[in-house]
């Protein structure tokens, strides 16, 4: 922040206090005296990119190794396999017209309330209603800027601001002398935004840059794309150019929305032709809204290698968007009635509610000016039962408040209160005084499971439909419009025709199952063909899984239609003949029984079930379970605590395949069974017209081990008391073929440092991979190494190269006692904008006719000019359009041709084992993402329960405390909760004229600092020593229990629960204890491999 003295001391060689102008604006040069001011949000990025690279370096430091030069790996010549078609792209090339030179500078733009208090609207935010909030007041500060001092700025058309930190001009500045910054001070009653005018003024700083020149001509932008070494990219020309191809969206914020990543909707679509049936609502309070997204990449266009272009690449998007309506209009129709503004919710509604409101921006006026803050969640309290006490002493609730203060009757005083958030204060807001800000996305995280559905559904555009709407979005945003200033004066011209290239189509590989004539002990094979990505399971399964003992239970809800004993038993009945169709041999399950739960009641039941299998040595237990009972995340904490191998299916599915005979899904289902038990499903074998160069055989050899790794980033975590832990991790999901098979892919999980995309968990994760490999291969040590990456931007390849790779490098030198193995490390992207279109689409045809067929691969013309790079689409693509992985090869020490990368990947994404389908990307990496959401899951899962758990031992407590109804206090030993009957404690803010307070008011809970609260629900039984109860028929007794490394019971399974102290970390740790329950440890187990030999985390 800074002070009046500090501003003083900035303009020690300017030219005064102003221009004199006699409107009270000014503007002043300084020498740079005061402090610049840094984004906050970029200085938290670049110090935790800088702690995890300091973690990194100084775990090279310990193997001996330093860094490496960043260089990416050169392009090579284009494949030549497959059968070459044209694809038509949504890549626009971009020509130079006008060789212009542009200055580039950093923005500040500060609402100055008093010498010490302040507003930063240039600041970045992550909030779509802070996003568009901020730049609507950037660019009503910087157009006034403009319109105060023509004399300095000239044309408003040369200059291209982004609304946020970055401007660039035509002009320059500051002219050679040593003036770092311009200081614009604007008082507030000169603005119409009635937010602005309440400021006394607002400060507007340019500062210059060094080297702040770019020159946009088309060798000077071309030629710097061909530098291997990304320490020396710059990026200024890439942000000029995208910022000068959107700056008429920024100017005209009424009509778009704009986002980051070039990301633009429009505000009203049908004014731009678009019809309702675009911007249908689709349930919750939230309508569809048109935009597209766009970027400039430099590519080969279309004299292919060795030639530089410029594109545009432009596609078309959909997503849903929050109404902006009163608050209880929008949760009137999350829980379909409006009878709450009488009765309130209840707990289910405010849960439901809760959900879909959390991280909403909603905006008040009854202060007298307009107020944003982000919704945390729905309270049982309303405004009479939410008591607190006023400064003078007085007890007063919300509804007397407001009528007291701000004269203010509210018509609804049973409806919730919301628990709010601005800043670090979190208040009660009344639900009707509460009004949703515009333009704002829907989260994942917010969308109910109905409203998912008709938003993917919704979303989903086949190509026809795409096409179309990408010309009306170029059309709006005026990207062709000749009389475009921003574009014209900038020296660019869009070209209106896409880029047609010359893609290959690839012959799929032949799927290899066992002959159903052979011998069980045979492994003769025969071939079956596929056709457009898909294949049938017509013959016996190559290797049949040993099941010698399992058992299958249904759990149901009370009164449940047709949910019985006799569905159970004939699903059993259809699974074994089915098991049979494909030459494996199970037997009837040792258990089958059915009992009928609550969701109360459902993680206990779970965990029974589980325990008594694994004490009697079954290692595979088969649920059924209603929809709508949450079973699946109770199982898999079990399965990790229990070392029981769980597959979980809905009663709607198996009600479907019981009475509908639904084969297809059983089949499905199955093919699951048998590799989570440790067999395999099929082989792959050339195709039948064999590749021109290469083949499976030599593209995985027995010593090459191929990895996939996926991130997944876990969302917000809450201890006990509602606080958001401050460590929660990401994780790195892996998946490996470290068996006897090269198809067989199977992994793990690790967690690492949040939101970042370098791996810091290689090394472990080497660690867990080749102890597998040595012990499953008869000691052979991996000498080549082929790693598929997902999860990481263009952004992270420098750090990836510098120390991930090295990093690599060292650890397998550790690990396997010598050096040479050779690396090669392949970064597959889905993040990226563009579109493969057919060269003719047919409007009537259905999404999989329109779309691309499986096996197109483009590895020129559309790609980078210096990386080796392609694009594969492998899969077919069922609705919507086909989002084509982009592969980027940052090292190659195996110097593999384009031919060899391309058969492998290709070949690679036909061997998920599971469904009859090729994957999108390669099955390493499909897998290994579905290991990191089970990490995510787990570690959610994990979290609750020790919340549950230490709620309850508070909760205990605070029943041996007397607590006061008139003052709602309580001892210090029970400060995290509100009195039983709704009465809570709080205070009311002076400042910011708002009620903080605490309790949901309908049971023991909490209201922290940061806006959440707690409540307890009943106690989850833990693990004892008791028998098995007396229902169970019982199995042999040759059961264990769980065991560590040292050989000690693993306790009750609540991580850090029995700590006084919470953390996070502790919870981490204990998760990646233990054993995982994986397809690996079931065929470790019934090969005879010890068990302890079987640990992937150790």
């Amino acid at each position: 922040m800074l002070s009046s003295s500090e501003e003083e001391n900035g303009n020690g060689n300017g030219n005064g206090n102003g221009n004199g102008n006699g409107n009270g604006n000014g503007n002043g040069n300084g020498n740079g005296g005061s402090p610049k001011m840094i984004n906050p949000v970029q200085m938290e990025y670049e110090a935790k990119k800088r702690s995890v690279l300091d973690n990194m370096e100084n775990m090279m430091a310990k193997l001996n190794i330093g860094k490496e030069v960043p260089i990416i790996e050169r392009a090579i010549a284009p494949g030549q396999i497959g059968i070459r078609v044209p694809v038509r792209t949504n890549a626009f090339g971009i020509k130079f017209t006008t060789p212009t030179d542009i200055y580039n500078y950093q923005v500040d733009v500060i609402g100055q309330l008093s010498p010490t208090k302040e507003i930063i609207f240039s600041k970045l935010s992550n909030k779509d209603f802070l996003i568009n909030n901020r730049r609507r007041k950037c660019m009503s500060v910087f157009e006034r800027v403009m319109s105060l001092h023509p004399e300095l700025f000239e044309d408003p058309n040369i200059h291209w601001y982004d609304g946020q930190h970055l401007l660039f001009s035509t002009l320059n500045f500051f002219d050679g002398n040593d003036i770092k910054k311009k200081d614009f001070k604007i008082p507030g009653d000169q603005f119409e935004d009635p937010d602005l005018r309440s400021f006394p003024y607002i400060l507007f700083t340019i500062r210059n840059e060094k080297e702040n020149k770019i020159s946009v001509r088309r060798r000077d932008v071309l030629e710097p794309a061909m530098e291997l070494n990304l320490e020396k990219r710059s990026k200024a020309v890439l942000q000029f150019l995208e910022i000068a191809v959107n700056e008429y969206v920024y100017r005209t914020p009424e009509a778009f929305y704009s986002y980051e990543k070039g990301k633009v909707y429009l505000s009203n679509a049908q004014e731009y032709g678009f019809t309702a049936s675009d911007t249908r609502s689709v349930g919750d309070g939230v309508h569809l809204y048109v935009g597209s997204t766009k970027g400039i990449q430099f590519i080969e266009g279309k004299g292919g290698r060795g030639n530089q272009e410029a594109a545009l690449v432009i596609d078309s998007k959909k997503a849903g968007f929050h109404d902006p309506v009163k608050l209880h209009y929008k949760v009137a129709e999350i829980v379909g009635h409006q009878h709450f503004a009488q009765n309130g919710l209840s707990k289910r509604e405010i849960d439901l509610a809760s959900q879909v409101c959390k991280g909403l921006g909603v905006k008040t006026t009854y202060t007298g000016r307009e107020n944003v803050h982000m919704v945390s969640e729905v309270s049982g309290k309303n405004t009479i039962t939410a008591e607190f006490k006023l400064q003078n002493g007085q007890i007063t609730n919300v509804r007397d408040y407001f009528r007291s203060k701000y004269d203010i009757e509210l018509e609804f005083p049973h409806m919730n209160l919301m628990v709010v958030r601005k800043g670090a204060t979190s208040s009660f807001i009344p639900m009707e005084l509460c009004e949703v800000v515009s333009g704002q996305r829907v989260t994942i995280s917010q969308l109910t499971s109905k409203q998912s559905q008709a938003t993917t559904k919704n979303c989903a555009m086949e190509p026809s439909r795409r096409l179309d709407q990408m010309s009306r979005m170029t059309a709006a945003m005026g990207v062709y419009d000749q009389q475009n200033p921003f574009i014209v004066n900038a020296g660019i011209d869009p070209v209106k025709d896409p880029l047609i290239v010359t893609g290959r189509l690839l012959k799929p590989p032949a799927i290899v199952f066992r002959d159903a004539m052979a011998a069980p002990d045979e492994h003769s094979a025969v071939h079956a063909a596929v056709n457009d990505g898909k294949w049938k399971f017509e013959n016996p399964l190559y290797r049949p899984a040993d099941i010698p003992v399992w058992a299958l239970y249904g759990m149901f809800k009370q009164g449940e239609q047709g949910a019985d004993i006799n569905l159970v038993v004939q699903f059993a009945k259809m699974l074994i003949e089915e098991a049979g169709r494909k030459g494996v041999v199970i037997k009837q399950p040792n258990d089958c029984q059915v009992s009928f739960v609550t969701e109360e009641s459902c993680s206990d039941e779970v965990e029974s079930y589980i325990r008594n299998a694994g004490q009697h040595d079954c290692r595979f237990v088969f649920f059924i379970t209603s929809d709508d009972i949450p079973a699946h995340q109770h199982m898999k904490f079990f399965e990790r605590k229990y070392e029981v191998v769980t597959q979980d299916l809905r009663y709607s599915t198996a009600r479907k395949i019981v009475h509908d005979r639904k084969v297809k899904t059983l089949e499905n289902i199955f093919l699951k069974t048998n590799m989570k038990m440790g067999g395999l499903n099929y082989l792959l074998s050339e195709p039948p017209v064999q590749y021109k160069t290469g083949s499976i055989d030599s593209w995985m050899p027995k010593h090459r081990l191929i990895l996939g790794l996926t991130t997944s980033h876990i969302p917000v975590l809450r201890n006990h008391r509602g606080e958001s832990f401050t460590d929660v991790p990401s994780v790195m999901g892996y998946a490996a073929n470290m068996r006897h098979s090269v198809f067989e892919f199977m992994g793990g999980f690790h967690y690492q440092t949040r939101h970042r995309e370098e791996c810091i968990v290689i090394s472990n994760i080497l660690e867990d991979v080749i102890r597998v490999y040595k012990n499953t291969r008869n000691g052979a040590l991996p000498t080549e190494l082929i790693i598929y990456r997902a999860g990481t931007s263009e952004g992270s390849f420098e750090t990836i190269l510098s120390h991930e790779i090295p990093l690599i490098r060292g650890s397998l030198a550790k690990i396997c006692g010598m050096n040479g193995q050779k690396i090669t490390y392949i970064c597959v992207s889905k993040s990226h904008n563009v579109r493969l279109f057919r060269d003719t689409i047919h409007s009537g045809d259905r999404a999989p006719q329109q779309n691309i067929p499986p096996g197109i691969v483009i590895d020129s013309q559309l790609t980078h000019p210096a990386f080796k790079q392609f694009y594969l689409n492998s899969h077919i693509t069922i609705q919507g359009t086909a989002a084509t992985p982009c592969y980027t090869v940052l090292r190659d020490d195996l110097c593999l041709s384009m031919d060899d990368l391309i058969g492998l990947s290709h070949c690679l994404t036909y061997a998920h084992q599971i469904v009859a389908l090729s994957t999108s990307t390669p099955s390493p990496l499909y897998i290994s993402n579905t290991y990191a959401e089970r990490g995510k899951n787990l570690l959610i899962e994990w979290v609750a329960r020790d919340n549950e758990e230490r709620r309850m031992r508070l909760k205990n407590v605070e029943g041996k405390v007397k607590v006061s109804k008139a003052t709602g206090s309580s001892s210090s030993n029970s400060s995290e909760s509100g009195s039983e009957n709704g009465s809570g404690n709080g205070h009311f803010d002076e400042q910011s004229d708002e009620f903080n307070g605490n309790g949901h008011g309908d049971s023991s809970s909490s209201i922290t600092e940061n806006g959440r609260s707690s409540e307890s629900s009943p106690e989850t039984e833990t693990e004892t020593e008791t028998e098995p109860t007396p229902r169970r028929r019982p199995y042999p007794q040759v059961g264990r229990m769980p065991q560590d490394a040292n050989g000690n019971g693993k306790g009750d399974g609540n991580g850090a629960s029995s700590s006084s102290s919470q953390s996070l970390e502790s919870i981490v740790c204990e998760i990646e204890r233990r054993k995982p329950i994986t397809e690996l440890t079931a065929i470790l187990n019934y090969a005879g491999t010890l068990l302890e030999n079987a640990r992937i985390n150790a």
